[in-house]
């Protein structure tokens, strides 16, 4: 039982008792708290213990003698742990070890510090394998760079000899000649106002009805009624005037070439290398039902009428008709300079029609 007599009633040694017994529970709330802690103990050498005289001064909450194992300071080095026998707590007190040795008291009085070494490990190397990742793909990309820019290259030069193969050239286009394609002074039927235009379908039957691009049929339209050679200066046997008596044509003016802005004037001379008074077929060319319509009369010439023709040189040639022919537009053959001394003229035909040729062949005379 605890001793209820006032404070007043106490002997001197009594109170130093109960202020001994006090002292010993203040410490060992402290070891209690310092171990949770993981706070090194040691025990100083031994003083005379104060215990109380009689069981009645003893409180109840007194803790008794007991026998603890705790890490101390040893002298040796190898012998950290050890047990300690003490009987009195007054005799304990706590020691602030280096920084090293409280790490391991905290790793053996933390039965979670293993876990959480392992998880730092583990977020360790993950992170090492990012950044191995990270290089490695940055690696990849700088050398992927010069493949991506090969392979660039190649299907540029891939496209360039693609569009160097179907490119068209407009100008020029030598392989695109009358003899080749279409007869000359082809053209559509003129409206109700007289205009009119070349006659597209005709290059189409000529490329056997493919389309022909747009970007290539001004040249075409150039060089389809064009000569293969153009001599600008004019030649002593070069064709100037022609004479049909039979369709009332009379000093008409010849003008060297058969192209459209050419036979806009009268009547053109298709230049395939032959001359009048040579043993070649002089080819001429004239519209029937648009810019005067000069040979409109020439399918009423009939077998055995004459054409005369003037050269430059003032000297004269007679023909005679032989035979007359309606041919379609891709029937160049007419047009053949080797065919003998010969005189070819052409014109369109049905009139204000127009999908056809209308020939007129005759031979040289004198």
């Amino acid at each position: 039982m605890r001793d209820k007599r006032p404070v007043g009633d106490l002997s001197v040694e009594e109170l130093e008792r109960i202020l001994a017994v006090k002292r010993r529970e203040q410490r060992m709330a402290r070891f209690r708290h310092q171990q949770d802690n993981g706070r090194q103990l040691a025990v100083p050498p031994p003083d005379a213990p104060v215990a109380p005289t009689s069981d009645e001064m003893a409180p109840s909450s007194l803790p008794v003698a007991t026998t603890t194992s705790v890490p101390i300071e040893q002298n040796d080095p190898q012998d950290e742990l050890a047990p300690v026998v003490f009987e009195d707590l007054d005799a304990v007190y706590f020691v602030d070890e280096p920084h090293t040795k409280s790490l391991e008291a905290n790793q053996l009085l933390d039965p979670g510090s293993s876990w959480r070494r392992y998880f730092n490990l583990g977020l360790l190397g993950i992170e090492v394998l990012a950044v191995v990742g990270l290089v490695a793909v940055l690696y990849l990309g700088f050398v992927g760079l010069d493949d991506i820019q090969e392979n660039t290259n190649q299907t540029q030069r891939e496209l360039a000899a693609a569009r160097e193969i179907n490119r068209y050239t407009p100008t020029p286009l030598p392989e695109l000649t009358p003899s080749e394609l279409v007869i000359p002074g082809g053209h559509t039927p003129p409206d109700q106002d007289g205009f009119t235009s070349f006659n597209y379908m005709e290059l189409d039957r000529a490329f056997d009805y493919h389309a022909i691009p747009q970007n290539v049929r001004p040249a075409l339209i150039q060089q389809i009624n064009s000569t293969r050679t153009r001599q600008e200066d004019p030649q002593p046997n070069d064709p100037v005037f022609i004479d049909i008596p039979a369709i009332g044509i009379n000093r008409g003016s010849i003008l060297p070439g058969a192209d459209w802005d050419t036979l806009r004037g009268g009547i053109g001379w298709f230049k395939n290398g032959a001359a009048p008074g040579r043993n070649q077929n002089v080819v001429l060319v004239g519209h029937n039902d648009i810019y005067g319509e000069i040979f409109r009369e020439l399918p009423a010439m009939e077998k055995g009428d004459e054409i005369r023709i003037y050269a430059s040189n003032g000297q004269q040639y007679t023909y005679r008709v032989t035979d007359t022919e309606v041919v379609e537009p891709t029937d160049v053959w007419v047009l053949d300079s080797n065919s003998g001394a010969h005189l070819t003229l052409i014109t369109c035909y049905p009139y204000q029609v127009d999908s056809q040729r209308f020939i007129v062949f005759a031979e040289l005379v004198s």
